[in-house]
């Protein structure tokens, strides 16, 4: 974009991305449900990829609330390629632990710590590249990220 403009994709995804947050936050998971495919199809179609892998990891926890642990695997990985692909950290870091959690109770532990490990290692670069002690405090502050750190 020239002079400043922003992306109307880009707004499109995120206030997509808070959306799907919200209704998962109030226990609404077939609005995540209904919402997720409808935005990720669109965003697919437009060529915005940057907020897939929020948006999978957002249907794929609702799957897992909505007791469809295998479709919501399914997702996760698919948000986990995805992040990959994007070497997203901030993706990454939230999608981690969501696996290590159904591996810890679906699978070996050695996996469950393996993606426990890869969030911490998400977590820490951020935190060491966030550019200034503010920005560190404040990415490290959520309740999220605390409880996160807390739990290894």
């Amino acid at each position: 974009m020239e002079n400043g403009e922003s992306d109307p994709k880009a707004g499109y995804a995120i206030f997509q991305v808070i959306e799907s947050e919200n209704a998962l936050a109030n226990h609404r998971y077939d609005e995540v449900l209904t919402l997720t495919e409808r935005v990720l199809s669109t965003l697919r179609e437009m060529g915005q990829r940057v907020f897939l892998p929020d948006l999978l990891r957002c249907r794929g926890q609702a799957l897992l609330a909505l007791e469809r642990p295998g479709e919501a695997i399914e997702v996760l990985e698919e948000a986990l390629a995805e992040a990959q692909a994007q070497n997203s950290r901030r993706a990454l870091w939230c999608i981690l632990p969501v696996l290590a959690r159904i591996a810890a109770q679906e699978g070996p532990a050695a996996e469950a710590e393996a993606l426990h490990s890869q969030a911490r290692e998400a977590i820490d670069y951020i935190a060491d590249h966030a550019g200034t002690t503010e920005l560190r405090q404040a990415f490290l502050a959520p309740a999220k990220v605390r409880d996160f750190l807390k739990d290894l």
